[in-house]
């Protein structure tokens, strides 16, 4: 029984097959979709989804080009495309809004700052670690020196749950206190925080009689009780843009944190706290003295980015 091809594949009389990216003959090999120096079918999946799984781009691939492809191939393919690179890890992105409001009016002045100033600074945040780190990093596919750009940055979340919240401050001669913060913190849990953990920090990294406190604009690091308290104990703040978590450089040592807390798998919320305190003391004070170090480049680089994302 004679078959006709085009009928049963339900192909258009014309004698090229049109596909989504390009458009193949109908006779021979299909034209580019087996050479590695020209994957150009694989570029619309990736750069549509940046976060897809490298499993899911062969069906993806099959089902636009009608071409079979294995995981390794997809893989190899998607690899050359994007330069040789695996995807990497995605970069936070950050409000911009209040920044536009008056962020670069705080920071002018304080560009002038010697370097003593930030290295007399107990830099303080608290964060929030979760009991299984998977989910906290995010990959995406992107080419070199893009990890910046709008479409490779996942926005801020809140998670919950199987997690512990912390708080913890360094200075240039090292890493100082880490508190962990049981139930909802408060003004006064927060006062409490400070009184048993700032200033005996202050005294074991030996900073200056001058030493400025850095913290966030929370509304309890800035209500009235806290405002009278820091007053009260004659803690000097320093001035600071709401959401700029880029200027912080302990958020540097929270991802460092991080990092090596889930590498060592926490089972319960206990071990994670433990590991928490074991790996935060472990902080070389050489990490410490770089990020205070290049403090004016990461001012520079914000004021450069208006209040948005940075290299740092």
């Amino acid at each position: 029984m004679e078959r006709n091809v085009r009928v049963d594949c339900e192909f258009p009389k014309s004698d090229k097959i049109p596909g989504p990216f390009c458009e193949f003959k109908q006779d021979g090999r299909l034209m580019g979709t087996t050479n590695p120096n020209n994957p150009v079918h694989l570029i619309p999946p990736i750069e549509t989804r940046r976060r897809t799984n490298v499993t899911l781009v062969p069906p993806n691939i099959c089902r636009l080009t009608w071409m079979p492809m294995s995981d390794e191939r997809a893989y190899t393919y998607t690899c050359r495309v994007y330069q040789g690179s695996t995807s990497k890890e995605s970069s936070m992105a950050f409000s911009q809004t209040l920044w536009r409001n008056f962020g670069p009016l705080i920071f002018v002045e304080d560009l002038d700052d010697p370097q003593d100033f930030w290295e007399n600074t107990l830099w303080t945040d608290e964060t929030k670690i979760e009991l299984f780190g998977s989910s906290v990093f995010h990959y995406v596919w992107r080419k070199s020196n893009t990890a910046f750009q709008k479409k490779n940055i996942i926005p801020t979340v809140k998670y919950g749950g199987g997690s512990v919240m912390v708080w913890g401050c360094f200075a240039a001669s090292g890493p100082g206190r880490l508190a962990v913060i049981n139930g909802s913190m408060n003004s006064a849990v927060y006062q409490k925080i400070l009184k048993e953990n700032a200033r005996p920090s202050v005294c074991d990294l030996k900073l200056k009689r001058t030493w400025v406190l850095q913290q966030d604009n929370d509304p309890k690091h800035t209500s009235k009780s806290t405002s009278e308290w820091l007053k009260k104990n004659k803690m000097k703040t320093l001035e600071w843009p709401s959401q700029s978590p880029d200027l912080n450089p302990i958020e540097m040592l929270w991802h460092d944190l991080k990092k090596v807390v889930h590498a060592r798998k926490p089972s319960n919320v206990a071990e994670l706290q433990q590991f928490c305190k074991d790996e935060w003391a472990k902080i070389p004070p050489q990490r410490c003295n770089r990020l205070t170090a290049s403090y004016r480049k990461r001012l520079i680089a914000v004021v450069a980015a208006k209040g948005g994302p940075t290299s740092y």
